[in-house]
């Protein structure tokens, strides 16, 4: 955000009030996710729908880089925390389904660890990349998931 209210030419300038909706969207496009995703991964199952909370979250990311406007990039960033809205809550549930009873907690333990390290380092990146590179790198973190979630059974 500081690079949008910052004079940073290539990217789009932010007025204070644009900035506070760029940032205040991230709950409410995640609740939405998290909403959707309960019913949905009932009748699509976890694995799909995990699939395709990534591919909106990558559509999200792809909105943000090539925003020429506040309308396109805080669209980007709803799309984008819908997608992980939807992941939020349904990758629990898989893990759950697909692991046995002894593991069950390990298994989601170390999920949610791997969660918190993924938001350091991710939070950490915006420290080191440029900015204009950052939603290319989680698009392609998004993407490797989705190529990784074919070699993952799916839940019954």
């Amino acid at each position: 955000l500081p690079h949008h209210v910052a004079n940073n030419p290539p990217l789009v300038q932010l007025s204070t009030e644009e900035s506070t909706w760029f940032v205040g969207v991230t709950a409410l496009a995640m609740t939405a996710g998290v909403l959707i995703s309960i019913p949905s991964s009932e009748k699509i199952g976890r694995k799909k729908l995990f699939l395709v909370s990534n591919t909106i979250s990558i559509l999200g990311y792809v909105l943000m880089y090539f925003a020429q406007s506040f309308l396109v990039l805080v669209t980007g960033r709803t799309v984008q925390c819908i997608g992980m809205g939807l992941g939020a809550m349904t990758i629990g549930v898989f893990l759950s389904e697909v692991s046995t009873v002894k593991m069950r907690g390990p298994i989601i333990g170390i999920s949610q660890t791997s969660n918190c390290i993924g938001l350091l380092i991710s939070t950490s990146l915006c420290i080191f990349l440029p900015i204009e590179l950052f939603s290319i790198v989680l698009a392609l973190h998004s993407f490797m998931v989705i190529i990784l979630m074919f070699f993952i059974p799916g839940s019954h």
